[in-house]
């Protein structure tokens, strides 16, 4: 198994896993749109704040995106992921814990100190986040219509 930066060519790949992720996500993301998803890819893939990692093992099994944004009132960066997710059937292959290292690594290597992670999978992954020195800070909520 490799960690490696995605492509434009993974997007069919990208989006079965994504609709894994759907499946199990307590957030019940919307139906995945190809079209928007390919137009977002090609945006976003090669601008230097922005990231995704695949775990391949002849297929892709999992996938982190990064991300670097700030806050309003100061000029501090912050690294963030949007999807982190390994096909149910592979983990404990180290699989999450390889792209959790592509992850910091990554933030890393542009200087970032805050490195943060959401997850809306019913997994409990904390040994994990404790493991990499993520701590759980705050909650999440929702609000429909």
């Amino acid at each position: 198994m490799i960690i490696r930066r995605a492509s434009i060519d993974d997007l069919p790949e990208l989006m079965r896993l994504g609709e894994l992720m759907r499946q199990e996500s307590e957030s019940a993301f919307p139906p995945i749109d190809p079209a928007y998803t390919r137009q977002v890819a090609e945006l976003t893939f090669n601008l230097p704040e922005y990231a995704v990692f695949v775990a391949d093992d002849g297929c892709l099994i999992g996938m982190i995106t990064c991300m670097i944004s700030g806050y309003v009132f100061s000029p501090v960066k912050i690294a963030t992921t949007d999807l982190f997710f390994v096909q149910p059937d592979r983990r404990g292959l180290k699989a999450a814990k390889m792209l959790l290292k592509a992850y910091t690594t990554w933030a890393d290597e542009r200087g970032i100190q805050d490195k943060r992670i959401g997850v809306s999978t019913k997994k409990d992954i904390a040994p994990l986040m404790k493991h990499f020195g993520f701590d759980p800070v705050g909650m999440n909520f929702r609000r429909l219509g």
